[in-house]
């Protein structure tokens, strides 16, 4: 049984950066391939860490406004009050 496709639009060979449809940065590509027959159905961008890099916004380290004890205090009060909670709920036992 051959595949054949009949929707050729559906297949995108490219990366979808930044709103636009481009090639992998190193313009390399690899074969999809039919498991059942070996044949090459389409090839497509082999994207690497350039291209990553590309459909990531710029990391920025994580910031506390009134510092980082404060947020880790924040933290830790909002966890005690989850476990206050808890145990004061009751429990019932199966029957």
């Amino acid at each position: 049984m051959s595949l054949a496709l009949t929707r050729n639009e559906l297949i995108r060979p490219l990366n979808f950066i930044g709103g636009k449809w481009i090639a992998a940065a190193n313009g390399a590509r690899f074969p999809v391939t039919n498991p059942a027959t070996g044949d090459t159905i389409v090839e497509v961008a082999n994207s690497s860490a350039a291209d990553a890099r590309a459909a990531s916004p710029t990391p920025r380290p994580a910031r506390c406004p009134h510092g980082a004890a404060s947020c880790r205090a924040n933290v830790l009060r909002f966890c005690a009050a989850g476990t206050r909670s808890s145990l004061r709920t009751p429990k019932t036992s199966p029957s």
